[in-house]
């Protein structure tokens, strides 16, 4: 394994998912890039056409990234965040290309019924990744 990619969003399943990419890092002595997507909104004005804007600051999620680098690290881990903006399982799959990522690990939140109706971000990331991925429960 040469590098993991790992969304991170410092939810409880996120810091489970940042625990197991720490984990394998170790095991693997490969680097973690962390990954944190501002999702974007879409709103329809009115004789403009669509409107998008982040549901929450990027600098947040640069923050966060920021602050899972950090841990990373004290494990003397190799580190580094990156952050996106857009629709989050199709931008962490993105980013994992461009950082040639081999494994793409994210955390599962619970499955309540309209994320089983429709999918979440991991179920979306497990079926638009080209690497491997590895859901945290």
């Amino acid at each position: 394994m040469k590098r993991i990619l790992l969304g991170y969003d410092a939810s409880p399943a996120a810091e489970r998912a940042l625990e197991r990419a720490t984990e394998l890092a170790e095991a693997f002595g490969c680097p973690v890039v962390v990954a944190s997507v501002a999702p974007l909104r879409e709103y329809a004005m009115r004789g403009v056409g669509m409107h998008f804007e982040p549901e929450e600051s990027p600098e947040v999620h640069t923050e966060m990234a920021e602050n899972a680098v950090s841990k990373l690290r004290e494990h003397e881990l190799s580190a580094t965040a990156v952050t996106g903006l857009g629709q989050t399982a199709e931008t962490l799959v993105e980013l994992a290309n461009a950082e040639e990522a081999d494994l793409i690990v994210v955390g599962m939140s619970t499955r309540d019924v309209i994320t089983r109706f429709f999918g979440g971000v991991s179920d979306d990331v497990a079926h638009e990744a080209r690497c491997d991925v590895l859901l945290v429960r």
